[in-house]
């Protein structure tokens, strides 16, 4: 796999403020090695099932893999499922095990993150701080619960970027934050 990226001159802030309505699911279930493909079919279907009855008239496309031996260095297995909105949302929960329980307890943790009332799961929600800091304007991310890491990462970078962050309470939503930021417009000095 190769990307290619062009280098900006700033970053442009973003605003994530509206979680939208899934419009699908994808679930990727994968196995290497001696595993059969068997382990990738249940982890999957686990998943599928449980989103299914939770998530009713939400399309759920499924691919279950067995890599080679060129692609992957000994035995493993592992599932992702990752849902999309109709205002550019993502969602995304994955684990490294061989069990259907393992696809199950994916498809329980995408529903949870779903719910949260956000519009980035947990493990985003703090990795986007550091590009809010150094935007160019006003971000503003809403976030379900927010995690020890993004309370961390928001500190860090507050004292990093001199960058100002406020984070409060969605008014009439429990555990639901918005996080905003004035970025700081670091621009990159290598583009004229």
């Amino acid at each position: 796999m190769s990307t290619e990226e062009k280098p900006v001159k700033h970053l442009t802030p973003v605003t994530l403020v509206d979680p939208g309505t899934v419009t699908r699911v994808r679930i990727h279930s994968f196995v290497a090695g001696v595993l059969p493909l068997e382990v990738a079919r249940g982890m999957a279907s686990a998943a599928q099932s449980y989103i299914r009855k939770q998530l009713q008239g939400v399309a759920v496309e499924v691919t279950e893999v067995k890599e080679t031996a060129a692609q992957a260095c000994g035995n493993g297995s592992g599932i992702i499922a990752i849902a999309e909105t109709t205002t550019g949302c993502y969602w995304g929960i994955c684990k490294r095990r061989k069990s259907e329980e393992t696809g199950k307890n994916v498809g329980k943790g995408l529903v949870k993150a779903l719910r949260s009332g956000g519009c980035v799961d947990d493990y985003l929600q703090d990795q986007v701080v550091i590009l809010m800091a150094l935007a160019k304007g006003k971000s503003a991310i809403r976030t379900g619960p927010l995690t020890l890491h993004t309370s961390t990462a928001i500190h860090v970078a507050q004292l990093i970027t001199k960058a100002n962050f406020t984070v409060h309470n969605v008014e009439g939503e429990k555990d639901v934050y918005l996080i905003e930021c004035e970025g700081i417009g670091h621009e990159n000095a290598n583009l004229g």
